[in-house]
């Protein structure tokens, strides 16, 4: 999707508060879910993806690889089962470690660390990605999604439940 303000969580000073949340049938343990990132240059402000089965998302500090926010899925990891999973990461916008959340299927996985020194995004001019980056073509996801939201707000632990436990997501409006 073509890059607009309505993706980036940034007011050039500060980070501002998001959620994103997605549900996921993998048929491969490997690949890019949602991104605004380029592997050149420092077009990079946040990814989602499952490597080894392992769920991560990383907020980019200015851009750079070397300082970011990250969390992940503790034990839970992503088979190519063809089961679907739900997604759902928060950001407070605070810059802290402990303002990125990641739920797994409704369930709290650990707090998010920082690599480096972490102090905002910066609203680059990159596309939203939806199973792929930009960059590659070895980094798509193969996998349904379905109900792919973002929120320009932190979502509470009933909201996140919600959108584990409805099944048939939740009301955008």
């Amino acid at each position: 999707m073509s890059d607009s303000n309505d993706f980036s969580f940034t007011d050039g000073v500060n980070d501002k508060p998001f959620s994103m949340s997605t549900w996921v049938r993998p048929f491969s343990t490997f690949g890019s879910i949602l991104n605004k990132y380029s592997n050149t240059g420092t077009d990079r402000e946040y990814r989602l993806y499952n490597q080894s089965g392992t769920v991560f998302f990383v907020l980019y500090s200015e851009g750079s690889e070397s300082n970011k926010l990250l969390v992940r899925t503790d034990d839970s990891p992503i088979d190519s089962d063809g089961v679907w999973r739900n997604i759902t990461v928060t950001y407070d916008g605070s810059g802290n470690p402990s303002g990125l959340l990641m739920y797994y299927n409704g369930v709290l996985q650990e707090s998010g660390f920082d690599i480096g020194s972490y102090v905002k995004m910066t609203n680059t001019s990159q596309d939203l990605i939806i199973a792929n980056r930009p960059d590659s073509t070895t980094n798509s996801l193969n996998a349904e999604m379905d109900e792919t939201s973002i929120f320009n707000k932190v979502l509470s632990q009933s909201e996140v439940d919600e959108l584990y436990n409805g099944g048939s997501g939740m009301s955008l409006n």
